[in-house]
């Protein structure tokens, strides 16, 4: 690519690690930071500007922004969401009028689910709900070990009800099989990672910014020293250590999906949150780790989710076809990388 010029409690899975250099002349720079929650997930605010109120306004803005785009578009959890309304309506003769952004969103998902051998899969309501991990993941160690696995029937029925294939897409209507559901878990903080690119660029006063959200980040225009923006990944076997730096210059993508953030540890084997969506049991590629370096935020987002389905020989192949980079961390702690990540990766040692 162009190199772009929960467990118990949540935690952020990408630290962004940031400097801001003074100038020798005018009003010296503000560096904000902030940190609050939306779309179930850690959000972290750094914005560089001249003007301590701008950035004030622009952090508020973009809470607002995030906690709306959860609600009004993307959560299934909320009934009159536009995906809430899409499940509501399965099985409509007529299809679901959808919403030109999200049409076009859904289009993209699409592709990337054929090119992917259904690896990304976002029809995959039914399976999450029967396995339940995310709220499981959220209770304490005891309540953990009540996990119940599915039972053969009851999971043969919701797979029976999942596959990007069924579902049509036309004339900005989605005609959406009956007891089927959507769920954008895969992407979602992907899409509101490009939703703040854009509204950043709106706001001329903000020179730079790096933001994430749970597991994805976007870095957005340059700082004044003209230093590359650091983001350090999350070490997937070490709390609270981290893997490694990734350096990156202006406006680019960063997401990162493991089995260490929700996940549920029973018998001694770890149920994760990121479903094969051919088999309906949590992804078992070899893989603990993969980030995505892009330049589009939903797709470093479902990129990372369909490798670490695929495992990291195809996983490979997928993000070269994109055109973006790949950091894969196998079980074992062997690192895999794409020949354009290892130029923007340095391991911790």
């Amino acid at each position: 690519m162009k190199h772009c010029n929960r467990k118990k409690r949540i935690i952020p899975w990408i630290l962004v690690l940031c400097a801001v250099s003074f100038s020798a002349c005018g009003k010296q720079p503000v560096k904000l930071t902030s940190t609050n929650t939306a779309m179930g997930t850690v959000v972290q605010y750094v914005v560089y500007t001249k003007d301590t109120k701008v950035a004030e306004e622009a952090v508020l803005d973009l809470q607002a922004k995030l906690e709306r785009l959860e609600k009004e578009v993307l959560s299934r959890r909320v009934e009159s969401s536009q995906v809430g309304v899409i499940n509501a309506h399965a099985d409509s003769q007529a299809g679901v009028p959808v919403e030109q952004e999200l049409y076009g969103y859904l289009q993209e998902i699409q592709e990337i689910a054929i090119e992917s051998d259904g690896a990304l899969d976002v029809t995959l309501g039914e399976i999450i709900t029967l396995w339940d991990l995310d709220s499981l993941a959220m209770s304490d160690s005891k309540e953990q070990q009540f996990l119940m696995l599915p039972e053969a029937e009851a999971l043969e029925w919701a797979l029976q009800n999942t596959g990007y294939e069924k579902v049509v897409l036309e004339e900005e209507k989605i005609y959406l099989p009956e007891g089927m559901s959507l769920d954008l878990g895969a992407v979602g903080k992907g899409i509101a990672c490009d939703r703040i690119s854009k509204e950043l660029e709106a706001c001329k006063e903000i020179e730079g910014a790096v933001i994430s959200v749970g597991g994805s980040v976007v870095t957005y225009g340059t700082k004044w020293d003209k230093s590359p923006w650091n983001v350090a990944i999350v070490h997937p076997r070490k709390e609270g250590a981290y893997l490694g730096t990734l350096s990156v210059n202006g406006t680019c993508y960063i997401s990162t999906s493991g089995d260490y953030e929700r996940f549920v540890e029973k018998d001694g084997k770890r149920y994760h949150h990121i479903m094969n969506p051919h088999t309906g049991y949590p992804a078992d590629s070899g893989l603990c780790s993969v980030t995505v370096v892009s330049d589009n935020g939903l797709l470093s987002d479902a990129l990372s989710t369909a490798c670490f389905v695929l495992g990291a020989e195809e996983g490979i192949k997928l993000v070269e076809h994109y055109g973006a980079d790949a950091l894969f961390v196998t079980v074992e702690q062997e690192l895999v990388m794409t020949d354009g990540m290892k130029k923007l990766f340095k391991e911790n040692k």
